[in-house]
């Protein structure tokens, strides 16, 4: 049967049990915090989980959120996937990055984020937020002159260590399962081209 073939799986998809956060409280060290994001139809939300506690808010729903994300992942990418002669193309995506990366920090991660000795932040997104790189996220404004000198630009990642997970549920697992050090060697060829 399938169980027997395949127990892991069957476990994790039938043998659910519901979260309990006091357990990843214990495990967390006092600078790290997980910030899981609920995306739904009316309403979303943050629930931000750290060694002192959990906080729950929501996320105005009045932000054009898909758009946002869809747009912040196309300024990153577009210029590179397409052979950009025209400059003005590139500006521009770096202005929508500018605006953007800096507006989802604001509205999604700064008012979880209010305690300043934490290090390492675990995402854990939902629906669009997914697409959505974290640590690429600014956590200031841009000023127009700055704008291509990326070097120059306040990631999210320069401030704290970002890490992801797709739930809780799967993170006590991966945790739980942990892969033993082997003394075993590897050998890896590559092409180039």
């Amino acid at each position: 049967t399938f169980e027997q073939y395949y127990p892991a799986y069957h476990e994790l998809k039938y043998n659910f049990e519901p979260t309990n956060f006091q357990v990843y409280q214990q495990q967390l060290l006092t600078e790290e915090c997980i910030i899981e994001y609920f995306v739904g139809e009316q309403h979303n939300y943050w629930f931000y989980l750290d060694k002192e506690g959990i906080q729950m808010d929501t996320i105005s729903n009045n932000l054009p959120l898909n758009n946002w994300v869809i747009d912040f992942r196309n300024s990153i990418t577009f210029p590179y996937i397409q052979d950009i002669q025209n400059s003005s193309v590139k500006d521009s995506s770096d202005e929508i990055y500018a605006r953007l990366g800096h507006q989802l920090y604001h509205h999604l991660v700064r008012p979880a984020l209010s305690k300043k000795e934490i290090k390492k932040v675990r995402i854990i997104p939902d629906g669009v937020l997914g697409y959505l790189p974290f640590d690429a996220l600014l956590t200031k404004e841009i000023g127009l002159g700055k704008l291509g000198q990326y070097n120059t630009y306040p990631y999210f990642q320069k401030q704290r260590q970002v890490s992801y997970s797709y739930s809780l549920s799967l993170l006590e697992e991966m945790q739980q399962n942990k892969p033993q050090p082997t003394n075993k060697e590897l050998l890896v060829f590559a092409t180039t081209f």
